[in-house]
C-alpha cells in the first residue's frame, strides 16, 4: 500500500491545484475531477460551520460529493481512543453515531482504521478484494469493498481523527488528484474540527457553569431551609424535586436505614419521579447484600456510581433491587448522622445509560451533608421541645401543687379558726340558752312572791314605799319579761351565726357531697361582714341577693366556700379602690354594690352563680391575666395572686366548672361560675 503524508499545515496543496494548466490530461487533472469554484465554495462551507454536529454533518456530504466515494466515515480522538462519530453512505441519510466506540462498530474495516492510527499515515487501498493485510478483516470478508482511503486529521502536530472513504464497486477510485482534494478539504476540515471542539468545550464550559450555579443554588436553598424550618417532611421532599430537576435525572429517593436490623431493612421515606417509573415509597427494601461491610465503607465516605448496572460490578441481589425499580444508572451517596450511617440519598436513571461528572457527585455529596446536618438539628429540635415539655409539665405539676398546699393551708387555717371561734361561742350560748327559761320561771316565782306580800301587808313602811317608787316596780314587772325575751333572740342569732360559721368551715371528705350553694354564699357573706360596714370615707356595702331555686349540687363545699370567700374579697377590695378620691357624699349617691345571682341553665343540668360590683373594673391585658399564676393588680404585700388562681383551679379542674369574667374599665367586673349539679 502506498503512503502519503498529509498535513493541516502544508498550504502547497492549494498553490498546486492553482498553478497547475487546465489542460494537463484527464487522469491527473484536478479540473477534471472539480473546478476550483467547487472546491473553494466547500473550503467557505466548512469554514463557516461551528456547531460540531453540523460540520460533520456538511464533511461526508461534501466528501461523499466530490472524493468518488460511496462511504465516508469520521472518527474523533477522545480520551485517547478513536469514536466513530458519524458515518454516511450514499443514498442514506448521514447518521450521528454519538461516540461509538471503534471496536463496537461492525461497519468500518477496523484493522485498517488502526494502522493509520499507529503510523499516523494515510493508506490507499487500490482493491480491497487484492490486498493480502485486509483480506482477514472481518469487514472486508463481509461486504467486500474495492477502493478504500483513510487518512489521519492533524491539526498543528495533533492528531484529531480519522477520515475513512470507501467505493464498494469500483477499484482504483482513489486517484493522487482525488487525494489531494481530499487533503485540501480535510486540512479545512482540520481547521473547522478545531474550532467548533473549542466551540464545544466553550459551551460545555458555560453549561457546566450554569450547572454548578443551579446545584449552588439548590444547595444554599437547602441550607436556607433547614436553618429556617426544621421541617424534614417538607426539607425532604424539596430537596427531591430540585436535585431530580438540577441533575435531570428520573428519580431522586430519601433512603433510611432501620439500625435494629443491622442495615438489612429500610425503606424510602420521600422520593421525587417521574410517573412513567414505579414509586419506591410503597415497597419496603431488604437488602441481605448491604450488611456492615458496605455500611462501614459509606461511614468512611464512600459513593456509588453505576453507569450501568447490567455491566458494574455489583452484587446480584443488589443488581436485582435497582432493577425491581427500571433503573439503569444509579448514584448514592451517604447520609451521615454524626458518625452513624443515618441513610443514602438515590439518585437514578430509569431511561438509559449515565455517566455521572465528579461535579454531579460533589453535588450530590454537598446535599447529603446538609440533610444530615438537618437530621441532627431537628433531633435536637425535638429533644429540646421534649425537655420544654417535660419542664413545663413539672412547673405546672409544682404551681399545681403550690396550689393546692396554699388552698388546703387557708382553708385549713381559717377553718380551724372559724370552727375554733364557732365552738368557743357555742358553750357560753348554750349556757346562757339553757338558763334564761328557768331565769324566767324565777323571775315570775319572785313577782308572785312580791304579789302576796302586797295583799298581805297593803300598807308597807315608808322604807319599802321608797325603795318601790325607786325601781318603778311597776315598769319593772312589764320589761323584765321582755327582757328576757330579747336576750332569748339574742342567743338564737348567735346560734345562726356560729352554724354559719361551722358551714363555711366544713371539711371537705375525699369525695364530693351535696351541698346549698347559697348556704355557703350567705355564710361567706357573714365573715366578710365586718367589711361591708359602713366607715368613716364610705357608706355600708350594699349586698343584693337575687338567688334562685336551686337544688342540691354535689361538690367539695370547703373549698367553694374558699372560691365564694376569693370573689366577695376581690370585689371589696375593687370598690375599695374605686372610692379613692370620691367624697362620702358622691359614694352615698351612687353606692358601692355586689350582686349575687344564682339560676339554673336551660337544661337544667348546670348552675350559674354571678358575682357583680361597680368597681374599677380591669383592661383587656389584665382580664387575659388575671387568673394566671402569681399575677395580681395589688400592691406589695396586699395581694398573693394567687386567689383567683386557686379559685379557677376549684372550679375548673376540681369541679369540671368554668370561671369566666367579664369587666368594663370604669364601670365594675362580673364571675361567672358555671357548675354541673351532679358530679361526673
Amino acid at each position: 500500500m502506498p503512503n502519503l503524508t498529509i498535513s493541516a499545515n502544508d498550504n502547497s496543496t492549494v498553490s498546486q491545484l492553482v498553478s497547475r494548466n487546465s489542460t494537463t490530461s484527464a487522469t491527473t487533472s484536478v479540473s477534471a475531477i472539480l473546478d476550483l469554484s467547487t472546491i473553494f465554495k466547500a473550503s467557505q462551507t466548512l469554514s463557516s460551520e461551528i456547531h460540531l454536529d453540523k460540520l460533520l454533518m456538511t464533511l461526508l456530504s461534501v466528501l461523499i460529493e466530490n472524493a468518488g466515494a460511496d462511504k465516508c466515515a469520521l472518527l474523533l480522538i477522545k480520551e485517547e481512543k478513536l469514536l466513530i462519530e458519524a458515518i454516511t453512505t450514499v443514498g442514506k441519510p448521514s447518521t450521528i453515531m454519538r461516540s461509538l466506540p471503534l471496536e463496537d462498530s461492525q461497519d468500518l474495516p477496523i484493522s485498517l482504521i488502526n494502522c493509520v492510527k499507529r503510523s499516523l499515515q494515510p493508506s490507499i487501498v487500490i482493491n480491497a478484494a487484492t490486498d493480502a493485510l485486509l483480506m482477514a478483516d472481518d469487514y472486508i470478508i463481509r461486504h467486500q469493498p474495492k477502493s478504500l482511503f483513510c487518512t489521519p486529521i492533524n491539526y498543528q502536530g495533533k492528531l484529531l481523527g480519522i477520515l475513512y472513504l470507501e467505493n464498494s464497486l469500483t477499484a482504483e477510485v482513489f486517484t493522487s488528484d482525488r487525494v489531494e482534494v481530499i487533503n485540501l478539504l480535510c486540512t479545512q476540515a482540520a481547521i473547522a474540527l478545531e474550532n467548533a471542539s473549542l466551540y464545544q468545550q466553550a459551551q460545555n464550559y458555560a453549561q457546566q457553569l450554569e450547572r454548578s450555579l443551579a446545584q449552588q443554588k439548590t444547595l444554599f436553598n437547602a441550607v436556607t431551609q433547614i436553618r429556617e424550618s426544621l421541617d424534614l417532611e417538607a426539607i425532604f421532599a424539596a430537596v427531591t424535586q430540585n436535585i431530580r430537576r438540577i441533575l435531570n435525572t428520573d428519580r431522586v429517593g430519601i433512603y433510611q436505614f432501620n439500625l435494629e436490623t443491622g442495615y438489612e431493612y429500610g425503606e424510602f421515606i420521600a422520593e421525587d419521579v417521574l410517573p412513567t417509573f414505579p414509586s419506591a415509597l410503597a415497597i419496603k427494601v431488604q437488602d441481605h447484600c448491604f450488611g456492615e461491610n458496605y455500611a462501614t465503607l459509606y461511614k468512611q465516605g464512600r459513593f456509588c456510581a453505576i453507569a450501568d448496572i447490567y455491566t458494574a460490578d455489583v452484587p446480584e441481589c443488589h443488581r436485582a433491587i435497582l432493577a425491581q425499580f427500571q433503573i439503569k444508572a444509579s448514584l448514592v451517596v451517604p447520609i451521615m448522622e454524626d458518625d452513624e450511617l443515618w441513610g443514602l440519598l438515590c439518585i437514578h436513571q430509569c431511561d438509559r445509560y449515565r455517566d455521572w461528572h465528579s461535579s454531579e457527585i460533589q453535588f450530590a455529596q454537598q446535599i447529603a451533608v446538609q440533610m444530615g446536618v438537618a437530621i441532627k438539628q431537628t433531633k435536637l429540635l425535638i429533644q429540646t421541645r421534649q425537655q420544654a415539655t417535660q419542664l413545663e409539665q413539672t412547673l405546672q405539676h409544682l404551681q399545681e401543687t403550690q396550689l393546692q398546699l396554699v388552698q388546703n393551708e387557708k382553708m385549713s387555717a381559717l377553718g380551724n379558726l372559724v370552727a375554733g371561734v364557732a365552738h368557743e361561742i357555742n358553750n357560753p350560748v348554750s349556757f346562757i340558752a339553757g338558763n334564761l327559761n328557768p331565769a324566767e320561771n324565777y323571775v315570775q316565782d319572785l313577782f308572785g312572791l312580791i304579789d302576796l306580800y302586797q295583799e298581805n301587808l297593803p300598807n308597807p313602811s315608808e322604807d319599802i314605799q321608797a325603795e318601790i317608787e325607786a325601781i318603778d316596780l311597776e315598769y319593772l314587772r312589764e320589761d323584765l319579761p321582755k327582757l328576757i325575751d330579747s336576750m332569748k333572740l339574742g342567743v338564737e342569732r348567735i346560734r345562726d351565726i356560729s352554724t354559719s360559721l361551722r358551714t363555711f368551715s366544713r371539711a371537705d371528705r375525699d369525695y364530693k357531697v351535696p351541698f346549698n350553694l347559697h348556704e355557703g354564699i350567705d355564710s361567706t357573706i357573714l365573715i366578710l361582714k365586718h367589711r361591708l360596714k359602713p366607715n368613716q370615707h364610705r357608706p355600708a356595702i350594699e349586698v343584693v341577693k337575687d338567688y334562685g331555686d336551686l337544688p342540691l349540687v354535689e361538690c367539695f363545699a370547703g373549698q367553694l366556700n374558699q372560691v365564694f370567700m376569693n370573689l366577695l374579697a376581690n370585689a371589696i377590695d375593687a370598690l375599695d379602690e374605686s372610692n379613692i378620691g370620691r367624697s362620702f357624699a358622691d359614694i352615698q349617691t351612687n353606692p358601692n354594690q355586689i350582686t349575687i345571682q344564682t339560676f339554673l341553665t336551660e337544661d337544667k343540668q348546670h348552675v350559674l352563680i354571678r358575682i357583680t360590683d361597680n368597681g374599677v373594673g380591669m383592661t383587656e391585658e389584665v382580664k387575659q391575666r388575671i387568673f394566671d399564676y402569681l399575677f395580681t393588680t395589688k400592691q406589695v404585700g396586699k395581694g398573693t395572686g394567687l386567689g383567683l388562681a386557686i379559685a379557677r383551679q376549684i372550679v375548673v379542674e376540681r369541679h369540671g366548672g368554668t370561671l369566666k369574667v367579664d369587666s368594663i374599665l370604669g364601670q365594675g367586673t362580673e364571675f361567672t361560675i358555671m357548675m354541673p349539679i351532679l358530679s361526673a
